[in-house]
């Protein structure tokens, strides 16, 4: 492994263990088996290192997401898989949400620059849910429907249980095993309550379960 490709999987290892303010280059150098100036050298900073590990997470998951509406399957199909991706995807990276949440509460302009970036990489000139909400809604695939909206409708719905697993239960005043079993239940659950709510020829108190 390369010297660079060697300092990252030892940064994300540390700050996703200990937390961004929790790690220390120091510690980061120890495991990638390096000096601490090499550190400085490719990424500057610890706050260059959260950039880069950000960076290469949000290529990843856009890529797959973009794939998902490259395919243009019909909208029912394409939200199943949509969901399915990215709630395994969050799910698998719990921690590097709570990363994400960090550079949220320092502003979040180096994290928008990060989503532009996997964008303009993956080919996408808006953000692929928003994009596939948008034309679902022009091919009369769902009701008319501001595509923005539903798209933080829809990532709010899979984010938030798995960034706050440790107060669901609270919550929900109930035992939840926040594993395998919730997860499938989760992906069950949004494609239900969304499908239905958007499907075009939805009436009030009318359900059908997800084609």
């Amino acid at each position: 492994m390369e010297t660079e490709e060697r300092i990252l999987s030892a940064a994300r290892e540390v700050i996703l263990e200990r937390g961004v303010d929790g790690a220390r280059m120091e510690e980061i150098a120890h495991r990638a088996r390096v000096n601490k100036a090499l550190l400085h050298y490719y990424f500057g900073s610890k706050e260059g290192l959260c950039r880069e590990i950000l960076r290469r997470a949000m290529r990843e998951l856009v890529a797959r997401l973009s794939a998902e509406v490259a395919a243009d399957l019909p909208f029912p199909a394409a939200l199943e898989r949509f969901v399915s991706q990215y709630l395994d995807f969050v799910a698998a990276n719990r921690r590097l949400a709570h990363l994400v949440l960090w550079e949220l509460g320092r502003g979040g302009e180096e994290l928008a620059e990060v989503f532009r970036d996997a964008f303009r990489d993956g080919g996408q000139p808006e953000n692929p849910l928003v994009a596939l909400f948008r034309r679902a809604s022009e091919r009369g695939e769902i009701r008319p429907v501001d595509p923005v909206h539903a798209a933080l409708s829809l990532v709010g719905a899979c984010l938030f249980p798995i960034l706050a697993r440790d107060i669901v239960p609270i919550i929900a005043c109930t035992e939840f095993p926040l594993e395998t079993d919730f997860l499938e239940e989760r992906k069950r659950h949004i494609l239900d309550v969304f499908w239905n709510g958007l499907r075009p020829e939805v009436r009030c108190c009318q359900r059908e379960a997800v084609p």
